[in-house]
């Protein structure tokens, strides 16, 4: 059994077990720190965060992409193109998939952070999503607003 170190994981580590995926230290050092950061990290920043943890690149592709399918964490694509990952909101006991595709994110054209706008709907509804061609299915709709933060504006 892993000593308690601080709160944040011992609520990463609720969150994974209840999301029915094996609680490992890296899974809960990786969703703590993306619960912590307050907006999205990228890899590399995630590496920088965790680089007193020995968690190799390979390891955290994969927790990443495990958090990512249960439903833990989500990811945007960048202006950059480069992936940035972020915890979803935490539920009810039971609860844990965030629809990712329900709201919209902001990203500054500045500093390049990006933050979730949950009051910002991007059609929860697909019947209300945008049409397309005839035979297409919309499984999906993802909204990215671009603009300066308030940092930035200032």
């Amino acid at each position: 059994m892993m000593k308690e170190l601080d709160p944040a994981l011992g609520e990463a580590r609720e969150r994974i077990r209840h999301a029915d995926l094996k609680v490992t230290s890296a899974r809960m050092r990786v969703l703590a720190a993306l619960a912590g950061a307050g907006g999205f990290l990228s890899h590399h920043d995630i590496e920088l965060e965790l680089r007193h943890d020995r968690i190799d690149r390979v390891t955290l592709y994969r927790v990443l992409e495990s958090l990512v399918a249960a439903g833990l964490a989500h990811r945007v694509a960048g202006m950059d193109r480069i992936w940035r990952f972020g915890a979803t909101a935490p539920r009810s006991p039971g609860v844990v998939r965030e629809a990712h595709d329900r709201h919209a994110h902001f990203q500054c054209n500045d500093c390049g952070r990006i933050v979730c706008l949950r009051e910002v709907a991007a059609h929860s509804d697909l019947a209300r999503a945008p049409r397309v061609p005839r035979g297409y299915r919309t499984e999906a709709v993802e909204l990215t607003i671009k603009g300066r933060c308030p940092q930035c504006a200032a």
